[in-house]
């Protein structure tokens, strides 16, 4: 049987016609198996193959001087592991085996493939990590193997590849740190780690003097954006979404006339620079902690998305003495923002500016202030800001608060919010930007709350007089 097969693969090799190439017999036997290991029986398209059909006209191949070149199987139903023998593809420079059902590790062998350029394996279910032995591939430019499910450290091995323009590795399950050496693959062009579970210090991207398109949205990075930005000349696209970053997105990072497209959606910025100079066709800067000061400048950009944000300043808990005079700020400024204040969830008739003074304070004047605030540029977002607690000076506090050990996780959460206050029995409740109560319950040391059906926004868990912000985020 072994036999008739060679001589098989030996007529696709060498037809009788003497109009088509001849074909390497390692390379049509590989292709053999390369049918053979991913259900070719059931593949969409598969004209030629494992007939007597030239091998250059079997579908998706192309043959050059007798080697197989390019393997283009896009959306082709494959399913299954990539065989051993495809390494014996030498002189492959492109493979597009993208959106299938391929499964199992890559194959070490495929590192023999020294000639290759380009491949291409999305939107698959190949799990491991890139082998060490792709550490040959000295000629690739094009890695991209998003939406899979390897993981492991980030994959080290590219840091050899010194032709690589576009590496893409989104959708896995890649994790751990960004190691520094990444920083210096000044190179590449593309960069695509969003959605891994990458962890720690944003890598220095300063670097990147040819990057055009980068998108390191949705892990769990961390870092002073004035730290790890620098000058981005070419970039067109960028994606930070998602992280958690601290620090004011200023525009002297990029090109004005190359920028357009620019993701900052809850990853903690605090101010944002003045893009109205910038070619931006979308700004997304939705779930941080910007005031309307901070947007007016960037009114009239194409398509900006700019709520919720974060409530403004910091919550207050002050005594206060009979007689004694209070100001407090609102926290947004900005020409077109008008004011309302609260006490106690109830409107303040005439307390519409920025700042509000409680003037001969007694105990009717003792409770929670906070300020609504809107804008006309931006009619769908309101700032709240926080809390505000005047109490009156004499009353007894014994011991330690335990309400001082609160603690709220995860920050933003999606699913389920987590309370956990050691030694604190009593109520917790759950309040919104407004100061409505959404969840109320009894309290001892943690409590869980489901907030899956809870719109996104920011919201307050109280415990007596103190006060932790909350982010909730629906994916939509």
């Amino acid at each position: 049987m072994k036999h008739a097969l060679l001589y098989l693969v030996f007529a696709f090799a060498y037809p009788l016609s003497h109009t088509s190439a001849q074909v390497l017999p390692a390379d049509s036997l590989a292709l053999v198996d390369l049918y053979h290991s991913t259900n070719g029986e059931n593949w969409t398209e598969k004209t030629g193959w494992l007939t007597a059909t030239p091998v250059e006209q079997w579908h998706g191949i192309t043959v050059q001087n007798g080697r197989v070149t390019e393997i283009r199987l896009y959306d082709n139903n494959l399913a299954g592991a990539l065989p051993t023998s495809i390494g014996t593809l030498t002189g492959l420079r492109l493979i597009d085996m993208g959106v299938n059902q391929l499964s199992g590790e890559l194959p070490e062998s495929m590192g023999d493939m020294a000639a290759l350029e380009s491949l291409n394996l999305i939107v698959n279910q190949l799990t491991g990590s890139l082998p060490a032995t792709f550490s040959n591939l000295t000629e690739l430019q094009d890695l991209t193997i998003y939406r899979n499910e390897l993981s492991g450290p980030f994959p080290e091995v590219v840091f050899t590849l010194s032709k690589l323009v576009h590496l893409d590795l989104a959708s896995n399950n890649y994790s751990g740190p960004l190691p520094p050496a990444l920083e210096q693959m000044s190179q590449l062009e593309y960069l695509g780690l969003d959605r891994n579970a990458f962890s720690g210090s944003m890598i220095y991207m300063g670097n990147f003097v040819n990057m055009t398109e980068a998108h390191f949205d949705f892990n769990q990075l961390t870092g002073n954006l004035q730290e790890f930005m620098g000058y981005l000349p070419q970039m067109y696209y960028l994606s930070m979404s998602g992280n958690q970053f601290r620090g004011c997105l200023s525009e002297f990072y990029f090109n004005p006339d190359r920028l357009t497209y620019l993701y900052f959606s809850y990853c903690g910025l605090r101010c944002i620079g003045d893009f109205s100079d910038h070619n931006l066709s979308r700004l997304h800067v939705d779930g941080n902690a910007l005031t309307f000061d901070d947007l007016e400048p960037n009114f009239g950009i194409g398509l900006i998305l700019y709520n919720p944000q974060d409530s403004t300043l910091s919550f207050i808990d002050t005594l206060l003495e009979v007689g004694q005079s209070f100001s407090m700020e609102a926290g947004s400024g900005g020409v077109f923002t008008q004011y309302q204040w609260y006490f106690n969830g109830a409107e303040l008739d005439g307390a519409t500016e920025e700042m509000l003074t409680i003037d001969d304070f007694d105990a009717s004047k003792a409770g929670a202030y906070y300020s609504v605030m809107t804008n006309t540029q931006f009619p769908n977002l309101q700032l709240v800001r926080r809390h505000v607690l005047l109490r009156l000076d004499g009353a007894s506090h014994v011991g330690t608060d335990p309400t001082s050990s609160l603690r709220v996780y995860p920050n933003p959460v999606s699913a389920y919010l987590h309370i956990e206050c050691p030694g604190y029995s009593g109520r917790v409740d759950v309040v919104d930007q407004l100061g409505r109560v959404v969840f109320g319950d009894t309290f001892h040391d943690q409590h869980l709350i489901d907030v899956r059906e809870w719109h996104t926004g920011v919201y307050y868990v109280r415990m007596k007089n103190t006060y932790s912000a909350v982010m909730i985020h629906q994916n939509q």
